[in-house]
């Protein structure tokens, strides 16, 4: 079994990466890296056909093929929708968290016809090729605009009636993707009926032998109408995907190596010098992930400027600023380095071809999603919170809540005032500096403070003795000595500002902002209920859902379990699709249909 343990060690031992690569210095290092485990991912997602207004739902299973169950390695993947010009509509990084990870996308009426490939992929799994992502392909029928050639066979005769410029000779040649069903996996699923009214309660019941316990498993559950419309056949989960007869060996003699997100996300830049006499070497760089809920982290420098930063937690925006700490940082310049995209020049997308014939439904299901849009404030997903932890002990801190200070117009006046801990100095440059006293009332002159605004590291005290302090929510002080990363504070003092935009005003020279490809947020889906507990706006209110359930993380219990959910006014047959893993590693897939009539 290749370990863990040991590819901490070989990240540690190496140089530091930069967009996520390395060069191996010895056949030691080499050997390291083909010690680690391979992995494979397989992409749960709710249909292969998309309409403008729709949701592309997904859950995404990191599998590791050495251990046979879901990877510890990987800590994010990525997940794209790449169009037939090679072009990604959209990249998606999703955060996995023991394996499995899940996001959405949002079809845009921008989004023209045509047809698409829903690639993933690990940076691990770059080393191994392209041929070993999860693909699958998409098409997507954008009836708001006149350009269909994408989807139709030529002769097209362009007109903006969207019946007419269905037209075309040649019959569908894709099979609808659930006319067959399957079952994978230990567990088996029971419907009470197969047939149901509209706005009826639909009860599932899950079960597997007394010696399974499905709670010790990751699952998602997808119940979606079907419909009449040709569609991509899709990629069900089966014992196939996970071989690793055909990739054995694909490491020996690389030059460069992608390395896998071990801890969190891999980010990773460089500094290079403006001025003479300026090493870039073992400089200290900040980087800061501004907002409500922040981030910061430091990193230091390897020999060629490099450096990387992994980042474990969720963070509130897209925007990250960067700069390097000390003397030395007006003379040097930050680099950002952004996830590379796989080389999709191979790619071969398979052809959706629709008819006059399937003008009508192409028009049914338009209107059900305007409704559906019109209606979705009262059918909101909501976001799962995220945990905002400061890198500081919860002991030898005293807060300040700066709402009960309101007649102090600048920060250096609450210093002076009711913060006993603080004060101002200056230095042997005659700069104004901040000092935080230890616990046991010790000056240290050569160490400073880390000041932290809005989670954007301060290094000019001065200007901030001047900001004016009725911005302020809290204040926190924190008295004792910090290593944080490989730099040293003694104390710390954490200002908040009410409306946490203090970082938009900053434009120092040494500090640069670059956008950052963030991470899918985790959310718990709307599920409409018609009960007695249910809102009685839901009774009054169209309900033309298609997708009557998303469940991206099921909570199972023992061995039975029963889940719950109550169909549309949408009539038709509806395909629900359980698929997930045991903690054995054993996959799980089920497909079911049933009638709403």
């Amino acid at each position: 079994m290749k370990s863990v343990v040991s590819l901490v060690f070989l990240l540690y031992m190496i140089g530091l990466p930069v967009n996520g690569q390395s060069i191996p210095k010895s056949k030691k290092e080499a050997q390291g890296f083909a010690d680690i485990a391979p992995e494979n991912l397989y992409v749960h997602f709710n249909t292969t056909l998309l309409f403008p207004a729709e949701y592309m739902y997904y859950k995404v299973y990191c599998f590791d093929l050495d251990r046979k169950r879901l990877s510890e390695i990987s800590k994010v993947a990525y997940v794209e929708l790449i169009g037939e010009d090679k072009k990604a509509v959209f990249k998606h990084k999703v955060r996995l968290h023991n394996g499995a990870g899940q996001g959405d996308f949002f079809v845009p009426v921008s989004l023209p016809s045509g047809n698409y490939k829903l690639i993933a992929y690990t940076n691990w799994m770059k080393n191994f090729g392209n041929g070993h992502f999860f693909e699958n392909d998409i098409s997507i029928i954008n009836p708001y605009q006149s350009d269909q050639k994408a989807i139709l066979a030529p002769p097209v005769k362009q007109i903006d009636s969207l019946k007419n410029s269905l037209a075309i000779e040649e019959t569908s040649v894709m099979n609808l993707s659930n006319t067959v069903h399957n079952k994978v996996g230990p567990i088996k699923l029971r419907l009470g009926k197969r047939t149901y009214t509209k706005r009826s309660k639909v009860t599932l019941v899950l079960n597997t032998d007394k010696n399974i316990d499905m709670a010790s498993g990751d699952y998602s559950l997808s119940v979606r109408q079907i419909g009449n419309l040709p569609q991509h056949d899709r990629i069900y989960m089966n014992t196939g995907l996970f071989s690793t007869s055909d990739i054995a060996g694909s490491l020996d003699g690389r030059l460069q190596l992608h390395l896998p997100e071990l801890r969190g996300e891999l980010i990773s830049g460089r500094v290079i010098a403006t001025k003479e006499g300026i090493s870039i070497a073992n400089q200290k760089v900040a980087i800061s992930l501004p907002g409500k809920d922040y981030q910061f982290k430091i990193a230091q420098t390897n020999s060629t400027g490099a450096f990387y930063i992994n980042l474990d937690k969720a963070y509130p925006g897209e925007q990250v600023i960067v700069q390097a700490l000390g003397k030395d940082r007006f003379g040097l310049d930050v680099e950002w380095y952004q996830p590379s995209s796989p080389d999709y020049s191979q790619l071969e997308f398979k052809k959706l071809k629709i008819d006059q014939g399937n003008a009508a439904s192409i028009q049914e299901r338009s209107i059900h999603n305007q409704i559906e849009s019109a209606y979705f404030k009262f059918k909101p997903d909501s976001i799962l919170p995220a945990t905002h932890v400061l890198p500081f002990a919860d002991q030898n801190v005293r807060n300040y809540d700066m709402v009960e200070y309101t007649d102090f117009k600048s920060v250096r006046e609450a210093l002076l005032e009711i913060i006993k801990a603080a004060w101002v100095r200056r230095n042997t440059e005659n700069e104004e500096e901040i000092e935080v006293k230890s616990m046991d009332l010790v000056s240290n002159p050569d160490l400073l403070p880390l000041v932290i605004v809005d989670g954007l590291i301060v290094q000019d005290h001065g200007r901030l003795l001047e900001y004016d302090a009725r911005n302020l929510s809290s204040i926190r002080v924190f008295r004792d000595k910090y290593v944080f990363g490989p730099q040293i504070f003694q104390g710390a003092l954490v200002f908040e500002t009410k409306k946490s935009n203090y970082t938009q005003d900053v434009n120092d020279p040494y500090i640069e902002r670059f956008q950052m490809l963030k991470p899918q947020l985790r959310k718990h889906y709307f599920t409409q209920r018609y009960n007695a507990e249910s809102d009685s706006t839901a009774f009054s209110l169209p309900d033309d859902r298609l997708q009557l359930l998303w469940m991206p993380e099921m909570i199972m219990n023992g061995n039975a379990n029963t889940i719950e959910f109550f169909t549309s006014d949408v009539t038709g047959e509806f395909e629900i699709c359980l698929e997930g893993f045991l903690n054995s590693g054993k996959p799980v897939s089920i497909r079911e249909t049933f009638f709403v009539e």
